[in-house]
């Protein structure tokens, strides 16, 4: 027992002497600030939200070394401005602790081309990139060339160039779309008793309704709405009527609704009294054409004794049309048709005035354009220096036509 005691208070002492020697080892806080991203590029318009780690949001100061490239808010929400480079820094506001994230700026697109080529008349959307549309703001810098609209649609009104130019609203970016704009391509022209002219285009807007029905003001053609056709004629008042390539038949009203009239045609004309004719669909002769028909206020009556492909009217109501074997008829009462020969026609215009003109038959050869003529009461004599394959007459009797190529040629 004596033995034992000893050794137990040995033990004992070196308990507490091991004890006493621990020391409690507390740990410091992180108080380094780290952040999602070292280094980060984004185009002009762009945001991107910094995270960052053991710090709240009101717990940090962020600051960007230049705003006008690249912003950032008290939430650390970077927006790039403009083409750069900036610092974006976040340092605690307790402790001296920060961290930056360099930020390099590229300038976005806005628009998809930079060029653009098109016909007087014709209208292209511009595509806009990376921006909402509330965000831009377009000018054009020749109206009279072209126009654009507040969504970037641009309107092609006579030959020359335009510059386009879109701009951010918010930030310093901006792009140009230079457009060329060419003579109009169209396939048929109507000249009123009034003076109105309308024309064809020579775009495909539906596939059963034909191109698109521009009116021409001073030298600008302007798309008349909600309709297409193939053929167009023009009241003494300036209301045009429209043939479409279903062989529909359409009056506008002055608004944004035309009128279905009754039947079917190929072709229309109207005379400065007020006169309507129209070529048929009923194709009653190998060598002659269609049916005529004249409009009687509710329908249509058919014409006697004849047929036609191309139909124009003079002034007193009395229509002239040429046929499938491109010879020239005139009314003149009652069943008679008389033959005006000496001429291969293809199209008829007659003004006002009683001026009457054909353009001559197409002979297919490449680069050819048929000559055009003028009755003088007794026969055909060729006008020097134009061509082309579709007439309409003013009322002073000078020629608007269209040649082989589209172009709409006035007086």
């Amino acid at each position: 027992m004596k033995s034992t005691i000893p050794s137990l208070l040995f033990l004992f002492s070196v308990t507490l002497l091991m004890g006493s020697c621990i020391k409690e080892v507390k740990t410091e806080p992180d108080h380094s600030v780290q952040i999602s991203f070292d280094t980060l590029k984004l185009s002009t318009g762009i945001s991107k939200q910094l995270g960052c780690k053991n710090y709240s949001a009101d717990q940090l100061t962020w600051t960007s070394s230049d705003s006008t490239v690249a912003k950032v808010n008290n939430t650390g929400v970077i927006t790039a401005y403009k083409k750069g480079t900036a610092l974006i820094n976040v340092k605690s506001k307790t402790y001296a602790v920060s961290a930056t994230c360099t930020v390099t700026v590229v300038e976005a697109r806005i628009i998809d081309v930079d060029t653009l080529t098109l016909s007087a008349g014709i209208s292209k959307q511009l595509v806009a990139l990376n921006y909402p549309a509330t965000e831009l703001l377009w000018t054009s810098s020749d109206t009279t060339v072209a126009t654009v609209g507040n969504t970037g649609l641009i309107t092609a009104l006579k030959p020359g160039v335009a510059a386009i130019n879109v701009k951010t609203k918010t930030y310093s970016v901006s792009e140009t779309c230079n457009v060329t704009v060419t003579d109009a391509r169209v396939t048929d022209v109507g000249v009123g008793a009034d003076g109105s002219v309308f024309v064809i285009g020579a775009d495909s807007t539906s596939a059963t309704g034909g191109h698109s029905i521009y009116k021409v003001v001073n030298g600008q053609l302007h798309k008349l709405p909600d309709c297409a056709a193939i053929s167009v004629a023009v009241s003494p008042q300036g209301v045009p009527w429209v043939v479409n390539k279903s062989h529909l038949i359409f009056r506008y009203n002055g608004t944004t609704i035309w009128d279905q009239m009754p039947g079917t045609a190929t072709d229309i004309g109207i005379g400065a009294d007020g006169s309507v004719f129209a070529v048929g669909i009923q194709d009653v002769s190998p060598t002659g054409g269609y049916n005529i028909m004249k409009w009687n206020g509710t329908g249509w009556t058919t014409m006697p004794d004849c047929a036609g492909i191309h139909i124009a009217v003079g002034p007193n109501g009395i229509p002239w049309v040429v046929n499938r074997s491109h010879l020239v008829f005139k009314y003149g009462g009652t069943y008679l048709w008389d033959t005006l020969y000496g001429v291969n026609a293809n199209d008829i215009g007659i003004g006002a005035n009683g001026s009457v003109f054909v353009t001559g038959a197409d002979s297919a050869a490449v680069g050819y354009n048929p000559p055009i003529y003028q009755y003088s009461g007794t026969g055909w004599s060729q006008s020097p220096g134009v061509s082309g394959v579709r007439i309409s007459v003013d009322s002073q009797g000078k020629i608007w036509y269209i040649d082989k190529s589209g172009i709409l040629h006035k007086p």
